[in-house]
C-alpha cells in the first residue's frame, strides 16, 4: 500500500491555537460520596450536555478518576467549577490542552 501524506496547514493550526490561547479545561474528579445523578445532572444543567454525554462523561470520571467535561474561557470555566460544587462535585480547572 502506498504511504499516504498528509499536509498540515500551519495557518490552520495558528488559528486553532489563538481560539484556545485563553481557554481552560473544567475537570470533575471521583470521589466516594458524589451519586451518579447528581453528576449527570449537574451536566446537563450546567454545561447543556445532553443526557446521554452526561452519562458517557459520569461513566469516565468513574472509571479514569477525571474528566474533562467543557472547555471554556477562563471566565467561564472558573464559573462553572464554583457551580459544580454547589452540586458537591470535585471540580478543577486547568489550561487547555
Amino acid at each position: 500500500m502506498p504511504k499516504v501524506e498528509t499536509a498540515v496547514d500551519p495557518e490552520l493550526i495558528a488559528a486553532v491555537s489563538a481560539v484556545f490561547a485563553n481557554h481552560y479545561d473544567v475537570v470533575v474528579h471521583n470521589d466516594d460520596v458524589t451519586s451518579f445523578e447528581t453528576v449527570i445532572t449537574a451536566l446537563v444543567d450546567i454545561f447543556n450536555h445532553t443526557t446521554n454525554r452526561a452519562i458517557e462523561l459520569a461513566w469516565r470520571v468513574h472509571r479514569s478518576g477525571e474528566a474533562v467535561v467543557a472547555t471554556l474561557p477562563y471566565d467561564e470555566a472558573e464559573k462553572s467549577v464554583v457551580a459544580l460544587r454547589r452540586y458537591m462535585i470535585t471540580a478543577s480547572m486547568r489550561t487547555a490542552g
